[in-house]
C-alpha cells in the first residue's frame, strides 16, 4: 500500500466520522425533520462537510466497481505479458 492510498483512507474515514457527527449532532439537537435540513444547509461549513463526504463516497464507490470488475483482467494481461 502507498502513502497516497493510506492518505486516501485517513482523508476518508475523517470525512465520512465528520459528516454522521454533523448529521448527529442535528438530529439530537432538532425534532423536525425541516429544521435539520434548514441548519444542515444554511451554514457553509456544514456544506463543506457535506459535500466532501460524497466526494469520498463517490471515490470509494469507483475504485470497489474498478476492483469487482477489472482485477481478473488485469490478472490476465500480467500473465500475457
Amino acid at each position: 500500500m502507498t502513502v497516497q492510498q493510506i492518505v486516501f483512507r485517513v482523508y476518508s474515514i475523517c470525512s465520512i466520522f465528520g459528516t454522521a457527527f454533523l448529521v448527529s449532532r442535528a438530529m439530537s439537537e432538532y425534532t423536525n425533520y425541516y429544521d435539520r435540513v434548514i441548519v444542515l444547509t444554511s451554514n457553509k461549513l456544514n456544506l463543506v462537510l457535506l459535500l466532501n463526504c460524497v466526494i469520498a463516497l463517490l471515490s470509494n464507490a469507483a475504485s470497489i466497481f474498478v476492483y469487482v470488475f477489472f482485477t481478473q483482467i488485469r490478472t490476465l494481461e500480467a500473465k500475457v505479458n
